[in-house]
């Protein structure tokens, strides 16, 4: 049984203080894209109900500008959040299982990619 808040996200991370995270979450008993940015001060936006056990997840970036986006098919996408964040070159980004009320939940990815185009530079960090 899933409890309120269980989610799956994407994260990206400059450090503890500035982070951001796009999340597929257990609302009110309803699978809801939610979103958090973090600057110092978090916020949370809950964005849409959707119908799909299984969504697409994807995170965008140029620069220090970020679009959060989401699809049923992973063909047809939705933005959730775009976004300004001052982000140093190298960032961490990765998946996210979180439980902050229940008694634990299981999350499961099916893949996870990065994509760069040829002016983007990624440093994996064990």
């Amino acid at each position: 049984m899933l409890d309120a808040y269980d989610s799956g996200c994407i994260m990206v991370m400059v450090d503890q203080k500035n982070w951001a995270k796009l999340c597929f979450e257990l609302v009110n008993q309803i699978p809801t894209i939610v979103s958090v940015v973090t600057t110092n001060l978090s916020d949370n936006c809950i964005s849409e109900k959707i119908g799909v056990a299984k969504p697409y997840l994807r995170v965008l970036r140029a620069g220090n500008c970020f679009g959060f986006h989401y699809s049923l098919d992973a063909i047809k996408w939705t933005l959730v959040r775009f976004f300004a964040m001052d982000a140093t070159a190298i960032m961490k980004i990765g998946v996210v299982g979180q439980c902050p009320v229940g008694k634990g939940t299981k999350v499961r990815f099916e893949s996870f990619d990065v994509e760069m185009t040829k002016n983007s530079s990624v440093k994996i960090i064990d």
